[in-house]
């Protein structure tokens, strides 16, 4: 064991001055990573307004333990901007989180690319004082920079929730389609063994019983519950993750409200199926799925500044009374009976055309 005094401050060097963030973001155009095409800033073509969408990193580190740190390294030498790259906000925090994949070498030629590039095609940013200001405050201020860090580790943290809890959906639901295709199955088989006409010679749709059919309601049923219940067990994690972005960053709270809905929706989709015998899947599902992920992805979207409007508002609660198992199990024997047509005689035996068995 090494010996020091523990109560030793890490070094650490001074900011760089606005002077040096004015020449940087003079001098380039996008974020620094070769294969990321998002300019510095974000300009509404409608206003004209510009949002800062970058941060100055450092290659090698301002503090002790930091990433990339060099010990041996002047401060001047530190906040000079040959130690400074500009990068947009994601890919600033991944430099700095994953440093074993982005060593400084690397970062070297990111910056040497990026000023190439200026110099091929003469789009930079000229910065006002205020935006100057800001670029440094998110990039040096150490309150500003634990808010910004936390933001985009729990935005991130919460599309990849979204992602497990529409990956595990998904599962589910090949489940329910299994079960439901399986009930069609039996109908089918019924019919084949059961040739019943009319007299006019139509062929007459034959159900099962309902001792035959009644595993298999059960079945679909249980696969919609249970990934239902599996989904709602998700969405702990999703909603958890959107309330700390609402309260790290509250620009954000109308997008995060958004995701939340659509989370609802998800699992108000995932327990149905249409029709009691089941019919094919309709549009619910997988138009709830892909709501869901077109929040989540505008929600990130929103957190880099790439925001456009706002988010859709909450539909008007539709009030009414709550159908109970058992209206839900007499409306589906009305409908089904409805679906039967006209009535027909077989030789002597009245029939509808969609015949049931107790």
């Amino acid at each position: 064991m090494t010996g020091g005094n523990p109560n030793r401050r890490p070094a650490e060097h001074a900011a760089p001055t606005e002077a040096t963030v004015k020449q940087l973001y003079g001098t380039a155009f996008r974020c620094g990573k070769p294969d990321c095409r998002l300019p510095l800033f974000r300009l509404d073509n409608e206003t004209g307004d510009r949002t800062l969408n970058s941060r100055v990193a450092h290659i090698h580190a301002r503090r002790e333990g930091g990433p990339r740190w060099n010990p041996g390294m002047s401060g001047e030498a530190n906040r000079s901007g040959e130690n400074l790259l500009l990068l947009c906000i994601e890919h600033s925090y991944e430099i700095d989180e994953n440093a074993a994949r982005f060593p400084p070498e690397m970062l070297r030629e990111w910056k040497g690319a990026q000023l190439a590039e200026h110099d091929q095609i003469q789009r930079s940013w000229h910065l006002n004082n205020e935006e100057v200001a800001e670029a440094s405050a998110l990039s040096f201020d150490p309150h500003q920079m634990s808010i910004a860090t936390a933001s985009a580790t729990t935005v991130v943290a919460a599309a990849r929730a979204v992602g497990k809890m529409v990956s595990v959906g998904r599962q589910r639901r090949r489940l329910a389609h299994q079960a439901a295709q399986a009930w069609q199955a039996l109908r089918l088989r019924t019919n084949r063994m059961m040739p019943v006409f009319d007299m006019n010679g139509d062929r007459l749709t034959v159900e099962p019983s309902r001792a035959e059919t009644k595993p298999y309601q059960e079945a679909l049923d249980r696969a919609l519950a249970d990934g239902q219940a599996e989904l709602e067990s998700l969405a702990v994690d999703v909603v958890a993750e959107l309330h700390v972005v609402s309260a790290v960053d509250k620009s954000l709270g109308p997008w995060c409200d958004w995701v939340e809905r659509q989370v609802e929706e998800l699992i108000t989709a995932a327990g149905r199926w249409p029709g009691r015998p089941p019919t094919e899947d309709d549009q619910a599902w997988p138009d709830a799925v892909a709501e869901l992920q077109r929040a989540s992805v505008t929600l990130s979207a929103a957190w880099r500044g790439e925001r456009r409007g706002s988010p859709p508002e909450a539909a008007p609660a539709v009030s009414g009374p709550v159908e109970t198992d058992e209206q839900r199990a007499v409306r589906e024997h009305r409908e089904l009976l409805e679906s039967a047509g006209p009535w027909g005689r077989v030789g002597t035996v009245t029939m509808t055309r969609r015949c049931t068995h107790a």
